[in-house]
């Protein structure tokens, strides 16, 4: 009898750091994992997920154990070394040039803080300077203006509106669609840089040590 080895998920090995914090790849941590199923079915969560059903812990661990491809990279949100939550970067075309983003904060202890404004700025820089994309999109349900004030933090506008799109038993919501180019992300992010001058971006980096090195 012969068995099938089991392969290692492959994933991204991108670390963006902002102050105080970092966005990393997925490790197989079963404590991680754990959180993140607890987090996806926290009810402050839910409500504004366009999800009837709660996340089964299986369904949770496969998507977890996923590998990231072309298309999709999933980074965990670190605040210090602790893993706090997740971004995800999907449907990403590099033909036209965007992709659509979407955060989940596990606990309300680490929510309202700036720490997805942060995450979100220097992933925008990633996506906007390395993968040289056009427009990245994020949507959320009309109510939760939680997501609507950060985004709006990180240079996003609202592009489009579907009236009554969601439904939640006898209530309808609508669908509203963000999108963020360079030119709306820049002024926010330079206004970050100015509060956290410290470098921690890639081209940040590169400058400070070619200014060090005397170039």
């Amino acid at each position: 009898m012969t068995t099938t080895a089991q392969t290692e998920p492959k994933r991204h090995a991108i670390f963006l750091p902002f102050a105080g914090g970092g966005l990393g790849p997925r490790t197989n941590n079963e404590t991680m994992i754990n959180r993140a199923w607890l987090g996806i079915n926290d009810i402050e969560n839910r409500i504004y997920l366009s999800r009837l059903f709660p996340q089964t812990e299986a369904a949770q661990r496969e998507w977890w154990l996923k590998s990231d491809t072309d298309k999709e990279l999933v980074f965990v949100i670190y605040l210090g070394a602790e893993a706090i939550g997740t971004m995800g970067v999907h449907h990403i075309d590099y033909v036209h040039g965007h992709a659509t983003t979407g955060t989940l904060i596990w606990s309300a202890k680490h929510r309202n803080q700036g720490i997805a404004t942060k995450a979100k700025l220097v992933l925008l820089e990633y996506l906007f300077d390395t993968l040289n994309l056009r427009r990245v999109y994020s949507r959320y349900i009309d109510y939760n203006k939680r997501s609507a004030r950060y985004s709006d933090k990180c240079g996003y506008v609202e592009v489009a509106r579907i009236p009554g799109h969601l439904r939640f038993g006898p209530m309808l919501a609508d669908d509203v669609t963000l999108m963020c180019e360079r030119a709306t992300w820049l002024p926010c992010f330079l206004n970050y840089q100015a509060e956290h001058p410290t470098p921690h971006t890639r081209e940040q980096f590169i400058i400070k040590h070619r200014e060090e090195a005397g170039k």
